[in-house]
Parts: structure tokens; C-alpha cells; sequence
């Protein structure tokens, strides 16, 4: 049976220096493409604030999440929709300054900044401190571990890619009061030095024989060339009228007018011009890469690749084990597939005629929060908004995507759905995408650890492994809640996880083991997969952005991992509406800390059945 390709959410590229991130679009690891000046990767505490346990701690904590949100106005408006209560505001409005010529000073501001953290007297502060202290530990020694690789990074590229979501990202902020539309205006103003800046790190690339496949060029120069075809058509140009409408309705009609035609010209005279200087340079560049292949081709590629994959999965697990954990989930999906086939002598035609049991995006999210309780805690918001991708980037977004909202905003939740990808023609496509998306996904999860009131450096760190993993776990899950013949669910289940199994495998293969195409055909050929254009298609996928799958995938079978150790050790006392909740309770971290904390949970339920996180 030929099976079909798993095309995985959004993944955005924005995020804070270092590793904080307070990413705008659902989905995963950034691309640390919006980089602080260094005087904001290490706070200052002084030196008699220190080791003093929990307060001075805190204000530590307090510290930090001030300068990140303030180091760039796009994260600043993304993380805080009323600043003024946490005393913070931003003095420039620019998307942050980028720079390889300080480098190595913010290697060394990185070290200072381990060293500050390492300053505090671990056991005096509380368990939750505990945690964020161990979240921070990792992710600055992950830091200084990967400054060797800089030039590694993608910074362009077709999903990922800054170019690709800068759109969305510009569309999609609010104006709350009438200074955010001066400064929406001053950061379309921006777009032209914040991507030439973004351009200088290609030629770097470029000079250290670094720079990408001419094939990837090529797919990034279409794209921008879509999105500038029609100027006065431009997204920017037409969401404009209808976000000052529905946004700030008081506003008078002559500033209406006067921004809208401000709005319009800057677009055209600034914006526009900025993605022909990325069509332009990448053209010059394409030619200078040595490699139309994975991560693996080039020198140290497959050391670098194992410490992007343990940073976009959130696990210590070495890039051989995935593979062979992979291998055999995919072995076990055969066989799981094959068995049903032969139970069943109807199955083939019953899964032709799957159906949920309502193909409207909002009544699938409003029944998906009924169906999900029997394994899950009752969702803490219902509050959600439709929306739809632009056409001029319907064709490299993603099949759909959840607006993370503001630190101080949890009911401030937008799904946008791609029709492109994701319409009613494939119902049953569209019914697990939303549950991925919402409930009990991305929406679902993120309103539940907000609802803990966790401190706000938290909702900055992010952890694609547990968030894309958590809303996979939850997607495979799906097709039991669309009343489904049992068989019928348990196949289509089998099935989505065995071809997004096939694309981290791929991943893995090309930026690890250093395959070829002609190696990657013959691979997806035993799976009768191995059409050019299937072969095609994912090949220059994973060469473009290696361990994008593996956020999902392995991020996925992580949380598969702890729900079987739970189970093992609670047997009869397992329940799974408890083990949710306290997955959902500790929130986005590595793995390794919420295996280590899973153990304490483990013997309170062995003591008290059924006590809540």
C-alpha cells in the first residue's frame, strides 16, 4: 500500500538571543535570527544579591525576562500586550540588531551568563525555581556548545525561513492603541537594513562554502517573487484597511486614510524592494555552495546535526538512537497496518469513505473540547478565532498554524488554517490538523500551563521538541474521537505516524548518515514511495531544514516514552486524564527534567491514586 507524506505545522524562525524565545507562531526551535546587543544576554545582579536564595533569584528571573522582551519591538509586542504592568517599554522600534562581527563577545557575554546562574545557591531556591534554574543551565551550555556552528544556522529557507514568515508575523500584530500603528509603520520602514543585515550573514555563508543548495535558492527567490507579483494587491496592503476597521474602530477616518496611504507606500517603496534585494543577492550567491546535500557533507556537518537534533527534540538522546527508535516504530507500523488489512476484508473501502462528524473548522474545535475529556483535563479556554492564510503564501506555509498569544493575553487565541493544504475535501486531514493545532494541541496546551500563572520567564523558553511533540502525541490520538469504526481510526492513526516516521527517517539519513538522492530514492522505494517527485520533494526538504521533523516525530515518541513508564509503574492506578495533567502542569522543558520530576508524580500517585499534579 503506497502511504502518503506527512507535511508537519509551522515552524517559525523568530527568536531571542541565545535561547530565549517568545515565539509568535506555533511549532518549534528558532533560528536565534533576532539577536540582543550583548549588554542583554547576561542580566546584572549584583554580587550581594547573590547566593541569597528564592528573592534574589527571582529578581534575577525578573531581570532577564525584561531585557529579553525588550531587545527587539517584535518580540516586545508579541510577549506583552500591556507592558506598562511590568514596568518595561522599548525605546527603538527595529527588529534588533544582527552581526556576526560580535560573536565572539557574545560567547563570552553567554559564559557570563552561565556563570551568573551558577552563582545562586541551587538548594536554596524552591522546586519551581529549581526547574527554570535547570532549563537555563541546559540551554546556555547548549549555547556555548554551538557557537563553533554559527555559521551553520538557516537563516533563509522555504518553510522556516525568515522570509516565508515575516508576512504573517507583520500581519498578525495588533494594534491596541494608536502608537502601535506608528510603530508597525517604522518597523515596515525597518525591513530593508533588518534583511540586508540578514543578506551579510549569506555572503558569510557563502565565502566559508556554506551557503545553501542552488536548489533551495531557487525555491526561496519563487517564493519571494509570489509575494511581491501583485504590489497593490500585496497581503500588507490588503489586511491594512480591515485591521483598522476591526482594531481601532474609534479611529477617525481621515487618520484611517492617512495611514492606510502611508501603509501603502511604505509597502511599496520599502518592503517590497527589501524581498527583490533577497531575490537579487541569492541569485548572485547560487553557485558558491559545495554542497547539494545534507548537514553530513560538510566537515564537523554531523557533529553540529547531532546538537541541532537534541536541541529541536528537547532529548539527550544520541542521533543513533533515534534512528533506531525510529527504525522500529516504523517496523511496528507495518506490521500494525498489515494485521488490520487481514482482520479486515472491508477496511480499504471503509477508509475511503472516512468521515468525521463535522467538517466546519469551528464545530470540529468546538467538539474536539467534549471529546477529549475522557483522557484529558476539562480545556481552561474556549476562546478561539479563525483564520486564513493569504493566497500569495498559501503554497509554503504550512497546512496550518496556532498564534501563540502575549504573556498577559491567554484568551487571545488564533488558528490559521491553509487551504491550500487543509480544506473539507480532506475532512478527515482537516479533523486531526485541528485537533494538532487546537484541542487538545498547541491551543489547548498552551492555555492550560498559562492557566498555572508559571513565572513569565517560562513562556519565553521554548521547546519545540515538547510542544510540536505534544500536539503529534495528540494528533495520532485524534481519529478515536471522530467516530470512527475502530479499525478505521487504529489505520489512519498507524498511518500518519508511519509517514511522518518516513520523513524524520529521511532526516535523518540525509543530515546524518550522509545520503544521497539516489540513496533517499532507494529508501522510500521499498515503501513504494519512490516516485521522483515524492523523492524530490522531501530530499530537498530536510537538506533545506535539517531536524524539522524531529521536533515533531521524536518529540512525539518522547511523550510516547513517559506515558509507557507511567503505565508500567502505576499499572491500575494509571489514569491518564492525571498523567495529562501533569505533563501539562510542568509545562515546555527538556525531557530529561520532566523524566526526572515524572519520578516524584509516580510516587505520589502510588500513594494517593488520582491526586491531581
Amino acid at each position: 500500500m503506497k502511504m502518503k507524506i506527512y507535511r508537519p505545522g509551522l515552524m517559525p524562525v523568530l527568536g531571542l538571543a541565545i535561547v530565549l524565545s517568545s515565539l509568535p507562531l506555533s511549532g518549534c526551535r528558532g533560528s536565534n535570527i533576532f539577536t540582543a546587543d550583548s549588554s542583554n544576554v547576561s542580566p546584572t545582579v549584583s554580587d550581594t544579591a547573590q547566593n541569597q536564595g528564592s528573592n534574589a533569584f527571582d529578581q534575577y528571573l525578573t531581570e532577564l525576562f525584561g531585557q529579553q522582551v525588550t531587545a527587539n519591538a517584535i518580540d516586545f509586542h508579541y510577549s506583552l500586550e500591556h507592558p506598562e504592568n511590568y514596568g518595561l517599554s522599548i525605546d527603538e522600534i527595529s527588529f534588533g540588531d544582527v552581526s556576526l562581527d560580535t560573536a565572539d563577545e557574545d560567547l563570552e557575554d553567554t559564559q557570563k551568563a552561565l556563570k551568573t546562574l551558577e552563582s545562586f545557591d541551587y538548594e536554596a531556591l524552591s522546586d519551581e525555581q529549581q526547574l527554570i534554574y535547570d532549563m537555563l543551565e541546559e540551554s546556555f551550555e547548549e549555547s556555548v556548545d554551538s557557537f563553533d556552528f554559527i555559521l551553520y544556522q538557516t537563516v533563509f529557507s522555504p518553510t522556516l525561513g525568515i522570509q516565508a514568515q515575516l508576512p504573517v508575523i507583520l500581519s498578525e500584530y495588533t494594534f491596541r492603541v494608536q502608537e502601535d500603528i506608528e510603530d508597525y509603520l517604522l518597523l515596515l520602514q525597518d525591513v530593508p537594513r533588518y534583511f540586508s543585515d540578514l543578506l551579510e550573514i549569506e555572503k558569510a555563508k557563502s565565502e566559508a562554502g556554506l551557503f545553501m543548495a542552488d536548489y533551495t535558492a531557487d525555491a526561496i527567490i519563487s517564493q519571494c517573487e509570489t509575494f511581491i507579483a501583485n504590489p497593490d494587491e500585496n497581503l500588507l496592503i490588503d489586511i491594512f484597511q480591515e485591521k483598522l476597521d476591526s482594531e481601532m474602530p474609534d479611529l477617525s477616518e481621515a487618520d484611517k486614510n492617512r495611514y492606510m496611504e502611508e501603509n501603502a507606500q511604505t509597502v511599496k517603496e520599502q518592503v517590497i524592494p527589501a524581498y527583490d534585494m533577497i531575490i537579487d543577492t541569492l541569485t548572485q550567491l547560487k553557485g558558491t555552495g559545495t554542497n547539494e546535500g545534507g548537514l553530513a557533507n560538510y566537515d564537523q556537518g554531523a557533529q553540529y546535526y547531532s546538537l541541532l537534533a537534541q536541541s529541536a527534540t528537547g532529548t539527550s538522546w544520541s542521533v543513533e538512537d533515534m534512528i533506531d527508535m525510529t527504525d522500529q516504530s516504523l517496523y511496528n507500523d507495518l506490521n500494525t497496518i498489515a494485521a488490520l488489512y487481514m482482520d479486515n476484508e472491508e477496511l480499504f473501502t471503509q477508509l475511503t469513505q472516512a468521515q468525521p462528524p463535522v467538517t466546519d473548522p469551528e464545530a470540529i474545535l468546538n467538539q474536539l473540547q467534549t471529546k477529549i475529556t475522557d483522557e484529558f483535563p476539562a480545556p481552561v479556554s474556549s476562546e478561539f478565532t479563525i483564520k486564513y492564510v493569504h493566497p500569495s503564501l498559501e503554497e509554503n506555509l504550512s497546512p496550518a498554524f496556532y498564534m501563540i498569544p502575549a504573556v498577559d493575553a491567554t484568551d487571545s487565541n488564533t488558528i490559521y488554517i491553509n487551504n491550500y493544504y487543509t480544506n473539507e475535501e480532506n475532512a478527515m486531514s482537516m479533523y486531526a490538523t485541528l485537533a494538532h493545532e487546537g484541542y487538545p494541541g498547541h491551543l489547548y496546551q498552551t492555555t492550560w500551563f498559562n492557566s498555572t500563572d508559571p513565572h513569565p520567564i517560562r513562556r519565553l523558553l521554548s521547546y519545540s521538541g515538547y510542544s510540536e511533540g505534544w500536539a503529534t502525541y495528540v494528533e495520532m490520538r485524534s481519529f478515536a474521537w471522530a467516530g470512527l469504526d475502530e479499525d478505521v481510526a487504529a489505520t489512519l492513526a498507524a498511518n500518519q505516524d508511519f509517514s511522518l516516521g518516513i520523513c524524520a527517517r529521511a532526516d535523518l539519513g540525509v543530515n546524518y548518515e550522509g545520503w544521497n538522492r539516489e540513496d533517499a530514492a532507494q529508501y522510500l522505494d521499498q515503501f513504494a514511495m519512490g516516485d521522483e517527485d515524492t523523492v524530490d520533494w522531501l530530499y530537498e526538504a530536510v537538506v533545506a531544514e535539517p531536524t524539522n521533523y524531529l521536533s515533531y516525530y521524536i518529540g512525539y515518541k518522547a511523550f510516547e516514552t513517559l506515558r509507557s513508564d507511567a503505565e508500567t509503574a502505576l499499572g491500575g492506578n494509571f489514569d491518564p486524564v492525571e498523567f495529562h495533567r501533569f505533563i501539562l502542569t510542568t509545562g515546555p522543558a527538556p525531557f530529561d527534567l520532566i523524566e526526572e520530576r515524572m519520578e516524584e508524580w509516580l510516587d505520589s500517585q502510588n500513594e494517593n491514586p488520582g491526586l491531581a499534579a
